[in-house]
């Protein structure tokens, strides 16, 4: 989902004329392989991101319940004395 936002943003980047991108990729020399750079490392970023920022919730949810448990266990350890 990441790497598709990237591609969105780097298109979009590159058709909106109040950014200038696409004046800058006109005086390349290599026009395609400009675009392809452009596009490929926005849609490498936001995957990037994407994969952290997935990785990060998943781990503070972890700790939420790691936590959870361990409440519980001393709550049930507690009822036996």
């Amino acid at each position: 989902m990441g790497a598709a936002l990237g591609a969105a943003l780097g298109l979009a980047l590159i058709w909106i004329p109040a950014v200038h991108v696409a004046s800058l990729i006109d005086h390349s020399m290599e026009r395609w392989s400009t675009i392809v750079v452009v596009i490929c490392t926005l849609m490498a970023t936001f995957g990037v991101d994407a994969a952290l920022t997935g990785f990060l919730f998943l781990m503070i949810e972890d700790r939420a319940a790691c936590r959870r448990a361990k409440e519980l266990h001393l709550r049930r350890m507690l009822r036996v004395f």
